[in-house]
């Protein structure tokens, strides 16, 4: 039915009352006066349509609504989308039935017939690539639409994606601010387009990004990934001068973490709202992937896009981040660990990643090998490497801490295996220090910055050697500045006198009172620990008291390399030939039961005496 005009909104009258009877002839003979009006009909009641009409766009009454209650201007709601194959659309299967376009969520095409201008959106986006599968942004966009958008206005979306691009990269194809002409900067042109598009009422309300596998399979740092990431949002809230910008992180695919450094590069996202307001992070959907090692299926993407909504929502209404915080990994039983290298798995399920990176000596093509069963993945070792060398490029921290030690010079990479046989220490692998330039490190000494510390570690060495380390913190331009528990003194003895915990240009305290008893540098495998108070250190071999409560002085000293397999002073390296099989740390004092219950898991796995 239609709408009456404003002056039919009434029923029909109502039907005239009869006359009255006749009065009595009077003295005059006049007839009875007229019947009251009968009483109008009920008001017409308008069907669906006819309210939808009665307050359209068009209509008077939604003038008036809007004049009275506001309403915003026509324009669009921007969204960018950006980050590389899984935010561009992979998720498969996908159809018009299940992933519907909607009349009020366009895009602004960065590729195809399609590209700068407006278009309706539809999946796959027109993104910097060219997308086989969904990713979440049309999902976030119908969440948008359905809960937040004004009447008259559209949401547009600014797909400039591309898979398989990083952010810590000055590559064309990667995303790190200021290289000119790459993918950040494609998105401030896509963006200032879309502006200029959308007319002057258009605004970008929030930015998506879901990205870091490339980073982490080149094998970037968490700490290098957190300076790109934090300059990308920063800065893109400053070049858009939108300084509160929401910026949401979708995680990447769980399953596929234990590749190279993505467990670190995950950690960074989930770290974000900590470090950067205005931000929040969508975790992502579990066992809802491709089977790739990379990608989300079609269901996963509509579940993050739903999460990114959600994300969206609590920045935007002030509300506190997500906040699921898990739990700390324990290593051998224990959280909160300081580092942990092992050729086991020492560390519990919350560990994704792999136990080393290595190297083969055929055609120096490297690969991550993990573990079975607990321990090293012996049999993948074995068949990368062949009939030749293998060559240990970066041992992975399992304390979830991301403090990898590494080498990048092939020369100086100590040895797993050799003429494809495994290099052992009792019977378990090792890593086979050459006592000439083998050594890994990096640039986090955290130990002797925290003020105490316990370390427990298993290995083999013949001998000690002058000036050299098992394992050290240092200044690597200075002579004295080192530090290191459980250390030979140069003396060819077994029962050698350990180095003392600090040395700054001199000896912090003299050699009175360390007195070593136990065998620990005579060629075969012992398991040793240590503990620093910070002003006495404690030694056990073999899980048998060495050294009792040997006090010294503790100076300042500011360290700025980690090294295994030596020290790192005076711009070069003092090496100690030895085979290596593990070095868990914590920053800080372990109770007796502790520590006893690390070196009895040592000595065991190990089958130390």
């Amino acid at each position: 039915m239609v709408w009456r005009k404003k002056a039919d909104l009434r029923g029909p009258r109502g039907a005239a009352g009869q006359n009255g009877r006749d009065g009595g002839r009077g003295f005059d003979g006049k007839d009875g006066a007229r019947g009251p009006q009968g009483l109008p009909g009920p008001d017409a009641i308008p069907a669906a349509e006819a309210v939808a009409a009665y307050v359209a766009n068009d209509s008077p009454v939604r003038t008036q609504l809007d004049n009275r209650y506001g309403a915003s201007p026509i324009g669009y709601d921007i969204v960018i989308l950006a980050g590389q194959s899984n935010m561009s659309g992979r998720g498969t299967p996908f159809s018009a039935i299940t992933d519907p376009p909607r009349p009020r969520i366009m895009q602004y095409g960065n590729t195809g017939t399609a590209k700068n201008t407006i278009s309706p959106a539809s999946e796959p986006l027109l993104m910097h690539d060219y997308p086989s599968g969904i990713g979440p942004g049309l999902q976030f966009a119908r969440w948008y639409a359905s809960r937040r958008l004004d009447r008259n206005r559209k949401v547009l979306l600014v797909p400039v994606a591309h898979g398989g691009t990083p952010l810590s990269s000055t590559a064309a194809l990667g995303w790190r601010r200021g290289v000119t002409g790459n993918l950040y900067d494609n998105m401030l042109t896509q963006v200032r387009g879309a502006l200029a598009a959308g007319g002057e009422t258009s605004t970008v309300v929030a930015a998506l990004w879901l990205q870091g596998e490339t980073d982490g399979d080149n094998k970037i740092t968490g700490q290098q990934y957190q300076a790109d990431l934090d300059e990308l949002i920063v800065g893109l809230r400053g070049d858009l001068n939108l300084p509160t910008l929401p910026f949401i992180i979708g995680t990447m695919v769980p399953e596929y973490l234990g590749t190279g450094t993505r467990s670190q590069i995950n950690a960074v996202h989930r770290d974000t709202p900590n470090r950067i307001p205005g931000t929040d992070v969508a975790v992502s959907a579990k066992d809802a992937n491709l089977g790739d090692g990379n990608h989300f299926n079609a269901a996963g993407q509509r579940y993050n896009g739903r999460a990114m909504w959600e994300a969206y929502e609590r920045v935007t209404a002030g509300l506190l981040p997500y906040s699921e915080a898990p739990s700390p990994i324990q290593v051998l039983g224990l959280a909160n660990a300081a580092s942990a290298y092992s050729l086991r798995k020492v560390a519990d399920a919350g560990y994704l990643g792999k136990a080393v990176n290595v190297r083969r000596s055929s055609d120096s093509a490297t690969m991550d090998i993990g573990f079975s069963g607990g321990a090293l993945d012996t049999a993948a070792l074995l068949n990368f490497a062949g009939t030749g060398d293998a060559f240990v490029v970066t041992w992975y921290d399992q304390s979830g801490n991301g403090r990898e030690v590494t080498q990048t010079t092939a020369a100086a990479q100590p040895k797993i295996v050799s003429a494809g046989a495994l290099v052992t220490n009792g019977g378990k692998p090792a890593v086979s220090f050459d006592g000439v330039d083998d050594c890994l490190v990096n640039s986090v000494p955290v130990l002797f910055a925290a003020g105490a510390a316990t370390v427990a570690q298993v290995l083999s060495a013949p001998t000690g050697t002058a000036q050299a380390r098992v394992w050290s913190e240092s200044v690597s331009t200075a002579s004295g500045e080192q530090y290191g528990l459980l250390q030979p003194d140069g003396t060819t003895t077994a029962t050698r006198a350990y180095a003392y915990p600090l040395m700054t240009n001199a000896f912090a305290a003299g050699t009175a009172g360390l007195s070593p008893t136990r065998s620990f540098f005579d060629g075969t495998a012992h398991q040793a620990s240590a503990i620093d108070t910070g002003t006495s250190m404690s030694s056990w071999v073999d899980g048998v008291s060495d050294v009792s409560a040997f006090t010294y002085t503790r100076t300042t000293s500011s360290k700025n390399r980690f090294t295994i397999g030596g020290v790192t002073r005076s711009g070069s390296l003092a090496p100690l030939g030895m085979k290596f099989s593990e070095f868990v740390s914590f920053a800080r004092v372990l109770s007796s039961a502790d520590r006893q219950s690390v070196d009895a898991s040592q000595k065991a796995f190990y089958g130390t005496p």
